[in-house]
Order: structure tokens, then sequence, then C-alpha cells
């Protein structure tokens, strides 16, 4: 499939509304922010809920990222927000680019309309406080969502001719809105949102009463927090057994098998039973406890055999001190962890072929090529033994025994919500593997490649374990001869399809050093981009021998970012947490791409985002072997790593020297003052004036420095006010990296200042960009740091001489905005390249709210351009 040739614009300048409309990317306010799947959810809460934001979190911690395998892989449920005053969206909404009523340019930002059409299951869940219930326009959006949840409410259950109910059937409906009651206002409502049973995270014996507010506030929203993800948990699980289920099975737990040493007594026994009396209280779950459910007098073998591995939908090893020694025990754990296809999960092993031998490409076939292993948490009982681990334990989250009710009962949320994890990548495999399969089934002039598809995060045990059984599978046979025969000599290949956006360097090369050739291994994100760019092959570098980093003469690309408006973030379907993601992400794959990231900021963890741990974190996922890094030149020289942090005058100074030892060889720190700093700085006493002056000095020779050193900018967010220098930081580092001569790449995906300056640049000449304008500035009340710059120049120049220096200054930023924005023009227009970009892919790259796509173009379009440049 050929890449579409990129569109020619009109050689003229675009107009103000014709620019703003086609390059903005809110024109279509469904466009999407996530891959296409099963299941998305979306969090809703009135601005003025004080405790919105923070369930929103929890509920995004829970779903997205419930352990650090599955954070940093991507393979969680997506999870996005929805926080706005709808008052400015409903009665007045504006495109990006068009003007805030106010004084400024700047965009407006309207609450982003939830993507329907991007899922087959989007979940609402509306935190009702009073707040909402008193705003008339949140409760018109609350009754238009309460109405498609209506419509998409599964049949009722019919009698059947011999009595028992029929399968209840989906009307194939998009919307379940889960409303969480947070007042009891919420049975004021209509009764098309009031008939709804909503969740309660408040009880009657909740007692909030303390000497201490904080505290009592404190524990009020860890309570719901917790009955929050539990109460979500169990609905979903109910809501997708009642749905049409595509799949033909039913992966979700009836019931849960507790694996356990009998040797271990109170830590084995004892610990299965207290478990076993938490399920039952909560009633949503049964458990195979083999003391009580294995029949006396009856052979115990294979009815316990067949609980462990196939009866049971989930898994639960009790890892006392002898649990690894028990021969019984291990067999459970092995039968649990053995990957096992869809279609075989009820006992079904047919194979649907073609008389020719070819496989179909259909449900029938994709179901063959989709596997599944019983979710498993350990539970981790260890007293003063010694034990070992178990390879079957590899990829498994893990949890320490605490004898308290609330942590018993957060045993079996994890497993529902493993399971549940494993169903929703179940059906995404199957949403893509009709495509996959006609597209991937045969290699041309090559080795016939089976596709296969995972639910789980790979990992070598379950790997080894998937092997012969997808030999099996193929040769349509469990015969250990027939396999053989069926494969003969024959070279075939597999490719392996796993959830969400790729796996660490170090687990990656791992995998594929062990099965060299014979295995291929994709993420999901990585095959959606497949779809969306058929000539991504041509342009990724290869990283080496065996796909090993090794710092070369790799180009650097600096990061710009900064905590925008979390209001605006909010607006856009965003929270912290999200931008957070989206720097680890980048930074994962400009790495992985050959490329050195410098980072201008504080290495110090803040109530807000810091995101230099979060590439910090990304090379530490990235280099897991010490040859992997940079060695020095010299015994006493400086390693050359793959991350460079400049950090300004006095910042740098909170930087403890224990940090800078742990990070040696992965992070080289550059500390930068302005050069006329006077005396020695570890000494020197300055007035809170003078220092507000010359951090601004040297956070403005920082980024001079960085743009000296650095060969192109990807820049995010970034605060619009209330920042400490001179201007808008993340508009400085833009407007220095481009004076150097250096492409600068502006992604508006996250708002705040960069999200503005896309706005701007993609106006017609002649347009002020108003917002930055100093007068604008210094008028804010958040900008105090700029006017005690204003006073501390006013004490050194005068007053005159001190506006007319921060005057130039602005002039200057604007000067050198509106030569970008010329070039960028030129770009867009198709009458030149940007980056290695053409003019769709510089448009996409500025607009788009997919992190994919953003990735794909710097590590298979941008990067490439730098390496061929050196």
């Amino acid at each position: 499939m050929a890449q579409k040739p990129a569109k020619q614009k009109a050689s003229k300048k675009p107009s103000n509304k014709k620019a703003s409309k086609k390059s903005s990317g809110e024109k279509n306010p469904t466009q999407h922010i996530g891959p296409t799947g099963p299941l998305t959810i979306y969090v809703a809460w009135h601005p003025d809920c004080p405790d919105g934001a923070f369930l929103a979190k929890a509920v995004y911690d829970w779903f997205r990222k419930p352990s650090t395998a599955v954070e940093r892989s991507g393979a969680g449920i997506p999870v996005y927000y929805r926080c706005r005053p709808l008052a400015d969206s409903a009665s007045e909404i504006r495109e990006v680019g068009q003007q805030d009523p106010e004084t400024t340019n700047a965009p407006r930002t309207p609450q982003r309309p939830i993507e329907y059409e991007h899922a087959e299951i989007n979940v609402v869940i509306p935190l009702i406080d009073e707040h909402l219930v008193n705003d008339p326009e949140w409760r018109r959006w609350l009754y238009q969502v309460a109405e498609l949840h209506r419509q998409s409410l599964p049949r009722r259950p019919r009698q059947g001719t011999d009595g028992a109910p029929e399968e209840r059937r989906g009307r194939g409906g998009r919307v379940l809105m889960i409303p969480v009651q947070l007042h009891s206002s919420i049975s004021r409502l209509a009764p098309v949102v009031s008939a709804i049973n909503a969740v309660r995270v408040d009880r009657w014996d909740d007692d909030d009463r303390d000497d201490d507010p904080e505290q009592a506030l404190a524990r009020r929203r860890e309570r719901r927090a917790h009955r929050l993800r539990r109460f979500l948990v169990q609905t979903l699980v109910r809501e997708l057994r009642l749905r049409r289920n595509p799949l033909k099975t039913d992966l979700l737990p009836r019931s849960v098998f507790l694996s356990h040493a009998k040797g271990d007594r109170a830590s084995g026994v004892g610990v299965a039973e207290k478990i076993r009396a938490e399920a039952l209280h909560q009633g949503q779950i049964d458990t195979f406890f083999d003391t009580t459910d294995l029949d006396w007098g009856a052979h115990w073998q294979d009815p316990m055999e067949s609980a462990a591995g196939e009866r049971t939908a989930a898994f639960i090893a009790i890892f006392g001190d002898l649990y690894a020694s028990r021969f019984w025990c291990r067999e459970e754990i092995r039968r649990a962890r053995h990957p096992r296809r869809i279609s075989a999960v009820d006992g079904s092993v047919a194979i649907d072929r073609r008389k020719d031998g070819a496989s179909t490409v259909g449900t029938d076939w994709a179901l063959q090529r989709i596997w599944w292993v019983q979710p498993t948490v350990i539970v981790d009982t260890l007293g003063q033994g010694w034990s070992r681990l178990l390879p079957e334990m590899s990829g498994t989250p893990i949890v320490r025994w605490r004898d308290e009710p609330e942590a018993i009962a957060e045993i079996l949320d994890r497993v529902l919500l493993e399971a549940l994890r494993a169903e929703i990548q179940a059906r995404h495999a199957l949403l893509l593997a009709g495509r996959t399969g006609r597209r991937y089934r045969q290699t041309p002039d090559g080795p016939e490649l089976e596709v296969h598809f995972l639910t789980w995060v790979p990992d070598p045990y379950t790997l080894m374990e998937w092997a012969y059984p997808a030999r099996q599978a193929r040769a349509g046979s469990t015969d250990a001869s027939l396999v053989d025969e069926a494969f003969g000599e024959k070279e075939v290949q597999s490719l392996v399809i796993y959830p969400g956006h790729g796996l660490a360097q170090g687990d990656e090369l791992r995998l594929r050093d062990y099965w060299r050739e014979t295995v291929q291994f994709m993420s999901v994100e990585e095959l959606a981009m497949e779809f969306r760019n058929p000539d991504r092959r041509q342009a990724a570098p290869d990283s080496g021998a065996s796909g090993r980093l090794q710092l070369g003469n790799q180009p650097m690309v600096a990061l710009s970012v900064g905590d925008p408006e979390h209001s605006e973030l909010y607006a856009l379907g965003y929270g912290p947490e999200h931008l957070d993601d989206a720097v680890y992400r980048l930074a994962t794959a400009l790495i992985g791409a050959r490329a050195r990231l410098a980072y201008g900021g504080v290495l110090l963890r803040t109530e807000t985002s810091e995101f230099l741990v979060s590439v910090l974190d990304a090379a530490g996922m990235m280099f897991t072997e010490p040859s992997h890094r940079g060695g020095p030149k010299a015994p006493d020289a400086q390693p050359e790593t793959f991350i460079h942090s400049y950090q300004a005058w006095d910042f740098y100074q909170e930087t403890e020297v224990a940090t800078r030892a742990d990070l040696h060889a992965l992070c080289t720190f550059h500390d930068v003052c302005a050069e006329d700093l006077p005396g020695d700085t570890a000494q020197q006493e300055f007035s809170v004036l003078e220092r507000a002056l010359w951090r601004a000095r040297s956070l403005s020779a920082m980024r001079g420095r960085v743009a000296e050193e650095s060969q192109a900018m990807v820049a995010l967010g970034g605060k619009p006010y209330g920042w400490g220098g001179f201007a808008p930081g993340v508009v400085e580092e833009i407007a220095v990296m481009h004076r150097a001569g250096k492409p600068v790449l502006v992604l508006s995906s996250f708002g705040g200042a960069a999200r503005r300056l896309v706005s701007w640049l993609q106006q017609p000449d002649g347009v002020p960009f108003d917002w930055l304008e100093l007068g604008h500035q210094l008028a804010h009340p958040d900008n105090d740091h700029l006017r005690m710059i204003q006073s501390a120049l006013a004490d050194e120049l005068g007053e005159q001489e001190a506006r007319r220096h921060l005057e130039q200054r602005y002039e200057l930023l604007h000067e050198t905005l509106t030569d970008l924005k010329s070039v960028l023009l030129e770009a867009l227009a198709g009458r030149s390249s940007y980056a290695g970009l053409n003019s769709e892919e510089l448009e996409q790259l500025m607009t788009t709210s997919s992190v994919s796509q953003i990735r794909h173009l710097l590590t298979h379009r941008v990067v490439p351009h730098l390496h061929a440049l050196r």
C-alpha cells in the first residue's frame, strides 16, 4: 500500500478561519485521543467538586496502571477525564485559534465531547455532588448521557420454552453510565438518572469526626477511592457478561482457585480461609477451596486439576514458606499460567481450515490465534524461612499479605481487575485479527508467517509455555508426531502481537535474542501504526547489533515540557498523569531511535509533575545492562550518556550529591549560571529581588546552552503564567532554539503555552500574539515573579531602562516567533519540508492528540532526518 502524497495547499497564506478550522485539530471534536478498542472509561465531575480530581486520578491509577509492568507497557484500560464549566462551551463554543472574549488571543478550550464512536463500550462515570446537581448545563449534559445509556441497555431476559431464561443480548449500544453518588441530592434528579442505582462511596457508619480536619478529609478521600474502584470493577465485570460477547466464551471469573500449601498452616490454609470468607461477604465471586469443595470419598486429582486449569477463570497463589516445595502447588500454578487459545478455553480443539489447508480469516480464524492465561495474583505470606520464586510467577502481580479486611478485599479486587483486562485485551485482539490475518498471513518471498495475539504482557515463561501449543494449533493436532510431520522442514515464523505500546528495551532484547528469527514481536500500538503508516519500515534507524543501544554520534533532541493549567488539561480530557505518561512514552521512543535527550529543568519531585523524573524512568527502562550505557574515555572523564540535564542557578543547588551519584553514567548534569553572576554563588547573599533577577538570567543562559548543544526540540504543555524567568519557559526555549537555526516541533495536544503558540502560528500574518505582550504578562495576578524581576532591574538600571530592557526582550521574542511562523507556514503550504516532515505530517504532529502517532513521526521521520544531517 503506497503512502498518500502530501496535500498541496494554495500558495497564498491561509486565511484566519480556514487555517484554524483545518489545522487546529479541534474542528472535529471527536478526534480520537487513544487507540480504538473495546472499552474506554471517562470520569466526569463538576469543577467545583472538591474530591473530583482526586477520585478521577484514583480511577486512572487503578485501571490504567495497576502495576509497573502494565503501566510501562501501556497495557492498561484507557481512562480520560471530563471537567470544565460547561457554560463556557455550551453557549460559546470556540475553536482553537479564535480569540478569547477577554483581552488576549489565547485559544478557548471548550470541553471535549466524548468520542463514542471510538470504543465498543464507553463507560461514563459522573461524580454527582451538589455542585453538579445545581448546575443546569451539567444536568442537561448528564441527562443526555443517561438517555444514551438507557438506549444501550441489554435486553431483559425472557423465559425460554423450557423455563430457563434466554441469553441476554445487548442492542449494540455504546454507552454505559455508572453514576457515583457524592451527595444525597442525586435523588432529586430526573428519573432518567435517579432511577439508575448509583455507586455509593459513603456509608452510614462512616465517622469523619476528628480533631484534625485535614486528616479527616484525607481519610474520607482514600475511603471513597477504595470503594469506588472496587464497585467499578465489579460493575464492569457484570455488565460485560450481560452484553454481547464476541469471544464466544466467558473469560470473566465466576470463581477463584485458592492455591496453598497445607503445611504452611496459618500462612497457607488460614489465609485461604480468610480470603474465602471475604469473597462470601462480597458475594461477587465464588472460590474453589479444596477443603470444602472436593467431595469426601471421591477421587480428588481430576476435579482439582480441572479447577486449577480450566473450570475457574482466576487464580490466587498463597505463597508461603513451603509453597515452592510442594508438587501439587507447582502443578496448580503451572496449569493456571499455561497459555490456551480462546477457542479452546471451553475445551474445544476444533480447527477452522479450508480444504486447501489455509486458515480462514474471520471470527473463527481469529479465535484460534488469540491466547489467554488465567488471571493470577500472588499473595506473599513468607515468614522466617527460606524459599524460592517459581518461574511460573514471572509477570504476575504480587502483594504482601496484611490481615486486614480492606487489604483482603483488595486482593479480590485485583483478581477481578486482571480478569477484566484479559477480557478487554482479547476483545481488542478480535477487532484487529481480521485485517492482521489478511496482511501478515504470509510474508512475500519468505517463510510463512503465523499471527498470534496475546492478552497479557509477554514474559519468558509464558512464551516458553506458548511455543509448542502454538505449533499444535497450526498443525490441527495435539499428537507430537503429527505436529512434527506437519511442520517438517518448512520454515515457519510467528508474529506475536501483545498489548500496549511496547516492552522495555532490555525485555524486548532478551526475547529477541532467545527466539532469534523464529518469532517477531509487535505491540498493539505498533500494529496500529502499521495500518496507518504502511511505509513505516523504510524509515526507522537500526539501533545496531541485536538492536542494542550504543552511544555514537547521536543527535540531541531537547524536550521542552511544563505544566499547563490543570483546568485546561481536564477540558482536553487529560490530567497531569496523562502528561507524565506522554513524556515517558516520547522519551522511550526517542532513545529507542538512537537520540540523546536534553532537558532543562529541576530534578526535584514536587506536588506537580516533574518531567525529568519521567525521562530518567524511561532511560532506566531502556538501559538494563551497564554495557548499554556510554563508558568514559578516560578513568576520570564523565561517561557519555543518553540523558543530559541542564539546570540553572540556583535550582541546581537543590539537587543533592547523592542523587547525582545515583544517576552517574545514566544522566549528565550541566549546571548553568549567568555569565556575570557576581561572587561565589554558594556564599553570596542575595535579596529576594536580586535572586529573582539572577535566576531569570541563569534560566535564559541555560536555554541558550540547550539550543547550542541540541539539534532539535520537541515542545509541549508549559505554564502560560506563573513561570520563573523573563517569559513563559516553553515559549522562550522555542524562540532560542529557532534563533539557533534548529527545528522546533510544537505539540498542541496537551494545552498550555505550546497550544497557544500553535494557535497563533496557524493564523495569517498580521495577527498579533497579544497573549505574550509584556503589559498583559505584567498585569496577570500569577506573575509576581516577573514583577519582582522588573523591580530588581529598576534598582539596577532605573525604572525607564528596566521597562525598556523587558520590552526589548519581548520584542525579540515576537520577532523570532514571527520568523518561525513564516517558516512553518511555508512548510504547511507544501513549499518546503521541516525536520524531515512533509506538510501533512507536520500539521499532524502539531495538532494530533494521538501520542502513538507523535511517537511514530518522531522516530520514523524526524530522528532519521537528524541522523542523516550528522
